[in-house]
């Protein structure tokens, strides 16, 4: 359970250094929360382990529109997803080649309203430490929440009334999440998903994706999750990094 109370805190201590107004859409400055300590790192060209966990959450820059999907039905699909793709218990999970499709997904064709849309997601790589369910089930929970609360970001979502009096809020997301965490004993846990639309790809006409704002609203994602790995929060010397990249 030690290794699930550092991956909340640290990803929360990021994510509430991240300064909507003053950042781009590719850096987080270096600041202190509650005595955590969150600075960019440079994660993949660590060789040896590290005893100070270290943990990097990457929004991918590229939007992808999931139609007029809820908030609630993203993290619910995305959740079932992964765990169907990473079943609990696998080390590795490398699937490539394997997908999971939702189905029956309304969304905009040309201002004609569309119910035959098809979210596909998958799973570019993923390393789950052994006999640490609880850091697994934390980083799936992550990577569904955070794509939960990009469609409930106002900035990534636009109104829009087609043709037949149809209307609806069509959202749009980033098109890759990936979470990685180094420390002593898990010094390559990451997982890397992806989404596409089978329809419309891109974004919605009228609507944008912003990373910044995005990052600002993974804080009440872990705030509201309830749970069990997340235990009250204890002050660590912990490395964090939340960033936007074109993946």
């Amino acid at each position: 359970m030690l290794f699930s109370v550092f991956f909340s805190t640290v990803l929360l201590a990021s994510l509430t250094a991240a300064n909507p107004a003053a950042e781009s859409e590719h850096n987080t400055p270096t600041s202190t929360h509650n005595g955590l300590s969150a600075r960019q790192g440079n994660l993949e060209h660590r060789a040896a382990p590290i005893a100070t966990p270290t943990v990097v959450v990457t929004l991918d820059t590229h939007q992808q529109n999931v139609g007029i999907l809820s908030s609630t039905d993203m993290y619910a699909k995305v959740l079932s997803g992964l765990n169907q793709l990473c079943p609990k218990g696998k080390i590795h999970c490398n699937r490539r080649s394997d997908v999971v499709q939702f189905n029956g997904i309304a969304w905009n064709n040309t201002n004609n309203w569309e119910t035959n849309g098809h979210l596909t997601l998958g799973v570019q790589s993923a390393t789950f430490p052994k006999d640490f369910t609880a850091l697994r089930d934390a980083m799936v929970d992550t990577v569904a929440r955070s794509w939960q609360f990009q469609i409930e970001e106002a900035t990534n979502c636009v109104e829009l009334k087609l043709n037949g009096d149809r209307s609806g809020k069509f959202c749009n997301v980033a098109n890759r999440i990936e979470v990685r965490v180094a420390e002593s004993q898990a010094t390559d846990a990451h997982l890397h998903a992806y989404i596409y639309f089978n329809f419309n790809l891109g974004a919605e006409a009228g609507g944008k994706f912003s990373c910044v704002a995005s990052k600002a609203g993974a804080l009440k994602a872990i705030m509201d999750t309830k749970q069990p790995y997340l235990e009250p929060l204890k002050t660590s010397d912990v490395a964090a990094e939340v960033v936007c990249r074109n993946q």
